[in-house]
């Protein structure tokens, strides 16, 4: 009995130790984007798609966020990554 235990907690913390590292990189990309979501709708910009999104285009509006461009220009740069997303 003790046996059996043994083997079902070890391929128990086997298939745990496995998931992990996808579940938290899916947590990442999530809180990532709550983040991403938050600062444009600061900066009153449609986030119907951004869903869409993909890792790189949400990197690249984070950079595009702490450059040092005017916010017109932010603005500009973002909204073109947001209309290539939602044709996709």
């Amino acid at each position: 009995m003790t046996d059996t235990f043994k083997k079902i907690a070890a391929a128990a913390a086997l298939s745990f130790s496995v998931a992990s590292p996808g579940f938290a990189m899916e947590e990442e990309l999530n809180m990532l984007t709550g983040a991403l979501y938050n600062d444009l709708t600061v900066m009153q910009m449609d986030v119907a798609d951004i869903a869409n999104l993909t890792l790189g285009e949400i990197n690249t509006i984070n950079a595009i966020m702490h450059a040092g461009d005017t916010e017109s220009e932010k603005s500009r740069k973002i909204s073109n990554i947001l209309r290539k997303a939602a044709e996709r």
